[in-house]
């Protein structure tokens, strides 16, 4: 008999900005689904992986529309969350229509602190 994967789910809020953002992490055995927002609505999603940590890591786009500067910042997340979880398959999903790559930066800090911090939930 074949066992079906099992699923936990984490969420957390951070402020960037005096902006409240949320956040909600899936894992799905050897996958992480990610979502962060502030409309639990999906504008962009991108997909991460490498099974090997010497490999060097990067993420393809899947973009809905244009291909901007918001979907270059999505894309460097995901690789970064690539980066921070080995042979995990990463898809990151958002609502967020920023192209402001400081933006960008604080929300990668509050997401690789909540990996820091909770080592177990991502490994």
């Amino acid at each position: 008999m074949q066992q079906m994967a099992t699923s936990s789910t984490r969420a957390f809020v951070f402020e960037v900005d005096n902006e409240r953002y949320s956040a909600q992490v899936t894992a799905l055995g050897h996958c992480f689904l990610v979502w962060i927002g502030q409309k639990r609505a999906v504008d962009s999603t991108a997909f991460g992986f490498s099974s090997d940590a010497s490999v060097d890591r990067s993420s393809s786009m899947l973009v809905f529309g244009q291909r901007d500067a918001k979907a270059h910042l999505l894309e460097k997340f995901t690789g970064l969350l690539s980066k921070k979880l080995p042979n995990k398959q990463v898809i990151v999903s958002t609502d967020l229509t920023t192209e402001a790559a400081e933006k960008w930066q604080h929300i990668e800090r509050a997401v690789i602190k909540d990996i820091e911090e909770n080592r177990a939930f991502y490994m």
